[in-house]
Parts: structure tokens; sequence; C-alpha cells
């Protein structure tokens, strides 16, 4: 928390957390700060965490034990679905947007549109496609800062460059029928009722 504290503004920090767990200012709106919300279907959800947590983290089993405890609820910063769920009840509130992970592949300079609208910037139009360039999947994988490399090598050094694929559907290669059937349950059940889609 200190680390947080002591960082300069404009902060950017990224967390995972159940909305409950955030800080009570934040959770009873005393403070407003500006917070971006990234959707992804959970099924690639289950399978970048599943290299996050073999690479970095020791997690030994295979790729099918994984999804299991991620359906259970048993994984970090789980229940997967309650975490979604936590941040999504507060969607009225005008200081959170809501953009989906397939959106920003399919249509970047839409969502870079939308994101500075939402934090009140101005984007030149003349400054777009450099945005794109830098923003794109290709290019944040080959950023050192982004790779997070200097503390991957803390870690294991062997999983360089961090960031993998970062596909849309890229579990259906892996992930057995099955399984997908249960993700398939959990969204119907806990998600789509409720508006959440990941398109």
């Amino acid at each position: 928390m200190d680390t947080i504290l002591n960082m300069k503004p404009p902060r950017t920090i990224k967390t995972h957390l159940h909305w409950e767990f955030w800080p009570d200012d934040i959770t009873t709106y005393r403070k407003k700060p500006r917070i971006i919300v990234v959707h992804r279907q959970p099924e690639d959800v289950c399978l970048s965490q599943f290299h996050l947590n073999r690479t970095t983290r020791g997690f030994v089993g295979s790729f099918d034990e994984y999804c299991t405890l991620f359906l259970n609820g048993k994984v970090s910063f789980g229940p997967y679905w309650e975490q979604v769920l936590s941040i999504w009840e507060q969607r009225d509130k005008l200081n959170i947007l809501f953009i989906t992970y397939k959106e920003m592949k399919e249509n970047l300079p839409a969502v870079i549109g939308r994101v500075a609208e939402f934090l009140g910037k101005h984007v030149p139009k003349e400054k777009i496609p450099n945005m794109i360039e830098h923003l794109s999947f290709d290019s944040l994988k080959s950023s050192p800062g982004f790779n997070v490399e200097k503390t991957l090598a803390e870690y294991n050094p062997d999983c360089n460059p961090f960031i993998r694929e970062g596909k849309i559907g890229g579990h259906a290669a892996v992930m057995k029928p099955d399984v997908i059937r249960k993700f398939k349950e959990m969204n119907d059940l806990k998600l789509f009722p409720v508006g959440i889609s990941f398109d």
C-alpha cells in the first residue's frame, strides 16, 4: 500500500480484486477515481491464468486440473464469476467504464476514442496511428516494461516474453469439450442473465 501511496499522480493501478476488497473510500464513493474494467471471455482468462501461475507461481498441474480449480473458484482472485459480478453491480456509476478484450482486439481505434473521452482527454487524429501501433499486441509483446522482465527475472527467467498470444477464443484449441460446456453453463447461469457480454 505504501508503494501506491508514494506514486506520483496521475497514478495507474491494476487490480483483480473483488469490489468489496477495494478501499472503503472508493466503494462508498467518497472518492471517485476513473475506473476502466476490461471483460474477457472466462475460458480465455482461465487459459491465461494457467500460464501465469505455471510460469511465475510454481503451479505444476495440468491445464485440465487448472480448469477444475478455476471452475470451483479455487484460484487467485476467485471465484472468477463472483469477481466479475461484484464490479458489474457498479455499472451505473459515471466513473466506471466497461470495455471488452474483444473490442480492443477488433476495433482498437474506437476503444482509444472511448477511453480518451472517459478520461477527459483529447487525442488528435494524427496521433491515432502511432497509438494503434504502440498499443498493438505485437508491440506490447516486445516491450520489456509490459512484459515485466525485471520482475519475472526473479521468478522464472526462462518464461520471457511473458505475453503469449492474446487470441480471442484461444482456449478452444486446448480445452476439452466437456470443460467448455461447464464454462458455458457457468456463463449462462451467472453472467448472461445480468447483461454481461464479451463482444
